[in-house]
């Protein structure tokens, strides 16, 4: 399931890095259109674990707009995005993604 959800958020335009991060911030599932950003995708889950309450962390860099999306089971869905995207398409589209991964969690830990 993770990997069709990857997938479909990796179709749109402005998103360059997509990935699942477990709880301990191990890459899960990944999809890059560089490897090296999927490597170093790993190293946020330092923002994860700043003293930050929301679900939601948005990150902008000169390079890059970096969408944190806390999951359920301490998961977390991450975006590395160009930094002329659609932050509305990309926003809507995480929205709808959170959601159907947050379900599916919840029913594979039953």
């Amino acid at each position: 399931m993770e990997e069709f959800v990857i997938a479909d958020l990796a179709r749109i335009e402005g998103i360059e890095s997509a990935a699942i991060l477990d709880g301990e911030g191990f890459v899960k599932f990944s999809y890059s259109v560089n490897n090296d950003k999927t490597k170093n995708i790993a190293q946020l889950v330092d923002l994860l674990n700043a003293n930050y309450t929301g679900n939601t962390t948005t990150v902008i860099t000169d390079k890059y707009v970096i969408i944190i999306q806390k999951l359920q089971q301490k998961q977390a869905l991450i975006l590395l995005c160009s930094t002329n995207c659609n932050m509305g398409a990309i926003r809507d589209a995480c929205k709808d993604s959170v959601n159907r991964l947050d379900n599916y969690i919840e029913a594979s830990s039953r």
